[in-house]
């Protein structure tokens, strides 16, 4: 489990119902945050130029996001 859920777990043992369900979709968010700032990272690391790797973010984010059909 990581430290995004564990904390979100604590809040919501800690506070009753929307709270608990807003801490959880922050440490959601936190989560994929982190790992959308990882993608761009290797792929700096890795030669791509900085504005490639900030499209191929906005365009993973943007599929991630897009509701389904």
């Amino acid at each position: 489990m990581s430290a995004e859920e564990d904390l979100a777990r604590m809040v919501s043992a800690i506070v009753p119902g929307e709270a608990a369900d807003q801490a959880e979709a922050l440490a959601h968010g936190t989560k994929l945050g982190t790992m959308w700032a990882g993608i761009y990272r290797g792929l700096t690391q890795n030669s791509v130029p900085a504005p490639v790797a900030v499209e191929v973010v906005k365009t993973v984010v943007q599929t991630t996001l897009q509701p389904r059909k």
